[in-house]
């Protein structure tokens, strides 16, 4: 027999799933049903090891919504977020007159504004001198590539 014999084709899926299955953790779920997580060398997932709940608190840290705008934050913006969260604070425990805080809040939208004007004319200078490039290759019997 061949290996191109449909025999042959299903002792090959049958090993491939066999295969995926051993990579799957040996664990049953609450409802009964087996557990889809990948499996580590001793055959549980790390939510079924013993020590779950060390990597239950480890988990989700760093890929918060709060981790994930501070890592793509301009490093500008950082002092201007954290100083309306002082303020924010401070008016919400009386130490602030809300007057203060109000202040504070339209100066900080100038400044980002300012920030966001300068960013898009940066961008923009960016596309502006790529496309100049582009055209004088064009002119010069080049493409554009």
């Amino acid at each position: 027999m061949t290996d191109d014999t449909p025999q042959a084709e299903v002792q090959t899926s049958e090993f491939v799933a066999t295969t995926r299955r051993s990579q799957r953790c040996s664990a049953l779920k609450k409802d009964g049903s087996p557990c889809m997580g990948f499996a580590t060398r001793s055959g549980l997932c790390p939510g079924h090891l013993a020590d779950a709940r060390v990597f239950r608190s480890m988990g989700g840290k760093a890929s918060s919504r709060r981790a994930r705008l501070a890592k793509r934050l301009d490093p500008r913006l950082k002092g201007i977020l954290d100083l309306l969260d002082q303020g924010i604070r401070q008016v919400h425990a009386g130490e602030l007159p809300a007057s203060r805080g109000t202040a504070l809040a339209s100066m900080a939208s100038a400044m980002v504004r300012v920030l966001e004007a300068g960013e898009l004319e940066l961008r923009l200078s960016e596309i502006e001198a790529t496309f100049t490039i582009q055209k004088i290759g064009k002119a010069d019997g080049g493409t554009y590539e």
